[in-house]
């Protein structure tokens, strides 16, 4: 199963959302904002993958983020 971690704060993350569940593609949906266990897997996330670097060095946070099934960490959907 798809993981994205996001917030629905983010325009993007909420238009992820709702692609996916058109779409009928099953997900598991991580608010950041809303549960502190997932913005600390997030940010470890975060510290580790080097998809990262870029948006780290433009001061943006890197949502949505979505693991695919094989692993992949993308930002992009």
């Amino acid at each position: 199963m798809v993981i994205i971690y996001g917030t629905m704060q983010c325009p993007d993350c909420v238009q992820l959302i709702k692609q996916l569940d058109e779409q009928q593609i099953s997900y598991d949906y991580r608010d950041i904002s809303e549960n502190l266990l997932y913005l600390k897997e997030f940010l470890s996330l975060r510290d580790r993958e080097a998809v990262f670097a870029p948006v780290k060095e433009e001061g943006r946070i890197g949502v949505p983020c979505i693991i695919h099934e094989d692993g992949r960490v993308c930002l992009e959907w």
